[in-house]
């Protein structure tokens, strides 16, 4: 965990106003570092093997999360700049590649 904390606004800004940021319990912002991926995939297939282990991460815990009784909803829509510095990282080395939320399935809300 990088900040705990109120952080809705500045979240559902970096996901370009998409309204599911609104009411996570909480959010996730998965990175890649990618020099150290590289170092270890020597391979001209290591990035597009960290994009489908990026989706087989996303697969495991949006159905943790369903498991649990909770709606989960996720995006690669991020804005880059602005998610660097909400997280702290340089944007060249480690960058964002997906947001995904974690709360109260909006049906049970009613």
């Amino acid at each position: 965990m990088l900040r705990f904390g109120d952080y809705e606004e500045e979240v559902v800004n970096c996901i370009w106003g998409q309204p599911m940021g609104y009411h996570a319990s909480f959010s996730l912002f998965i990175t890649a570092t990618f020099e150290r991926y590289q170092s270890r995939y020597r391979s001209s297939r290591a990035y597009m093997n960290l994009l489908l282990g990026l989706g087989e991460l996303g697969q495991y815990l949006i159905l943790a999360a369903h498991n649990f009784g909770f709606g989960a909803c996720m995006t690669p829509a991020l804005r880059d700049v602005e998610i660097s510095e909400l997280l702290g990282i340089d944007g060249r080395r480690e960058e964002a590649l997906y947001y995904i939320g974690v709360g109260v399935p909006a049906s049970s809300m009613d």
